[in-house]
């Protein structure tokens, strides 16, 4: 994708996790914790398919080869989908979240019977409106296998019909690790790409004499870190790096490329540590979304 799969993957919180009873691989997604902004800072939207079609062509392959090897009557090419609104405001149902969904929706019109089927769990009272637009992004026999639950209660009542207790995380009523322990070792394993110090912050920037601002602290004896900013924002903005009340650098990122979309500048390498330190941003011209993003030096 042209960016870190740990980075995406904190932004669009998505893992799998054991199998139903019948076999079928699980997996989860806390759509109420999806960030489409953050997404649309790291990659442009036509390379947002290369995560999906992966999922389907590699991951969801080796899921199913998993369960043949604990249950060799398994014969299922499906799997079973969780999708999480805790959460979700009606702020995130728009224009960018649905162009997300779209390319989502043309994926799985490729792959209609790899579905076993979708549970929509703590939905909103406003996700009926929201469920009209989105369906018709769904292909017809995908939708069909769709189950939604506004009640808790009645969510974890139908997870545990369909998957034992012992692998549905805790969140769900299970007694399997909590969503957020089991998104974070997913982040730590997903390739060679997971820094071993990772930090990220996505920062609305406007212009003026208010200016966003961020603090974050590296420990003694930790490794040097370099600092990244992605943006699709075209006017750019200024950063500003202190330690304490000292100004280490002041960096301009612009788009220096005739590419329209997201872009990204390394604005400063090796902070070491111990000290806390703080970042402020002020756009240049139109306000617009930014993701900061430090990994250390052993972790490139």
């Amino acid at each position: 994708m042209g960016v870190s799969l740990s980075l995406f993957l904190k932004q669009y919180p998505y893992v799998f996790h054991g199998n139903a009873k019948n076999g079928c691989p699980v997996s989860y997604l806390q759509a109420g914790h999806l960030d489409a902004e953050g997404v649309l800072c790291l990659i442009n939207m036509e390379r947002i398919p290369i995560f999906f079609w992966n999922q389907y062509m590699h991951i969801l392959d080796k899921k199913i080869a998993d369960g043949r090897t604990k249950n060799p009557n398994f014969r299922r090419c499906e799997a079973v989908n969780v999708l999480d609104l805790k959460g979700l405001t009606r702020a995130q149902i728009n224009n960018d979240s649905l162009d997300v969904f779209k390319v989502v929706g043309q994926i799985t019109k490729s792959f209609p019977e790899t579905m076993h089927c979708c549970v929509i769990v703590n939905a909103p009272s406003f996700f009926t409106i929201a469920w009209k637009l989105i369906k018709q992004f769904i292909d017809a026999r995908t939708s069909s296998k769709i189950e939604i639950y506004s009640s808790s209660k009645e969510g974890k009542n139908r997870l545990l019909e369909l998957i034992d207790g012992k692998s549905v995380p805790s969140d769900y009523g299970g007694s399997a690790p909590s969503m957020s322990s089991l998104i974070s070792k997913n982040h730590q394993t997903v390739g060679d790409d997971a820094a071993s110090w990772q930090i990220s912050k996505l920062m609305y920037v406007r212009s003026g004499k208010k200016k966003a601002k961020f603090e974050f602290e590296i420990p003694a004896g930790g490794p040097p870190v370099s600092f990244q900013v992605h943006t699709r924002c075209a006017s750019g903005a200024t950063f500003s790096f202190f330690k304490d009340s000292e100004l280490l650098k002041e960096v301009v990122v612009t788009n220096s490329t005739n590419d329209v979309g997201a872009y990204s500048k390394e604005v400063i390498s090796e902070l070491e540590g111990p000290g806390k330190f703080r970042v402020e941003a002020n756009a240049l011209a139109k306000a617009g979304y930014f993701m900061l993003v430090g990994n250390s030096s052993e972790g490139n």
